[in-house]
């Protein structure tokens, strides 16, 4: 295979044999960031039933629910959902500090416009533009994470690229975790593959898990609350 690995270890072939995957739209890598942490899950999840919670309150019930999280990730993680607009808080950045409360809430319609644009990335409707950035890409993250960057690449590739084998997509991806990641995505009905080692994108079923992973962020059995 020619090409050569980046900064970020994704492989970059050369223009004539093997171009490398498409790079994702900025809201796209955005939303991978934002949705392939379970931790963010939880916190929008939480923030869905309460119309607005402190960093405490949200601490003490990622802990309730068994989400071990330290301070300084929890602190990270509202910070990156606020960053990406899917939650807000009630102070401007500029007035907290030292003794300062501020109460986070959800915004489910950016929520859901971020859930919108990675599954448009991973069914491969996006068009190319000119105001695509690349990905940054780990190829050891943890292959368990379906919506993480990795994975959508995976997914925007067998859109176009249907059937395709493991050496096929490394050509395109270079992912040590790759065969973890597809067997994960094979269980979640995400990618189906036949008695060959033929892997091929279902769509009907990344449109599934797309649907219910924003209603899981979105709804609680409880009625909101203050």
């Amino acid at each position: 295979m020619n090409g050569t690995v980046g900064q970020n270890g994704v492989m970059r072939g050369d223009s004539t044999t093997n171009p490398g995957p498409d790079p994702m739209p900025n809201d796209v890598v955005l939303a991978a960031e934002v949705l392939g942490s379970p931790h963010n899950s939880e916190i929008a999840s939480y923030l869905a039933a309460h119309s607005a919670a402190t960093f405490g309150q949200i601490s003490k019930a990622l802990q309730e629910r068994g989400v071990d999280v330290v301070k300084g990730t929890l602190s990270h993680r509202l910070r990156t959902l606020e960053g990406a607009g899917v939650i807000t808080g009630d102070l401007p950045r500029d007035q907290r500090g030292r003794g300062k409360v501020v109460r986070y809430s959800l915004v489910p319609t950016r929520l859901q416009y971020l859930v919108s644009r990675q599954l448009d990335y991973m069914l491969g409707l996006l068009p190319q533009d000119g105001h695509a950035g690349a990905a940054a890409l780990h190829p050891t993250a943890d292959a368990g994470e379906p919506f993480g960057p990795v994975s959508a690449q995976i997914l925007n590739m067998l859109a176009s690229h249907s059937p395709a084998t493991l050496e096929e997509i490394r050509e395109h991806i270079d992912d040590r975790a790759a065969r973890a990641r597809l067997t994960t995505m094979v269980g979640l009905g995400f990618v189906t593959e036949d008695a060959e080692g033929r892997f091929r994108i279902s769509r009907s079923g990344v449109a599934e898990a797309a649907r219910v992973l924003f209603n899981a962020s979105v709804t609680r059995d409880s009625e909101p609350e203050a």
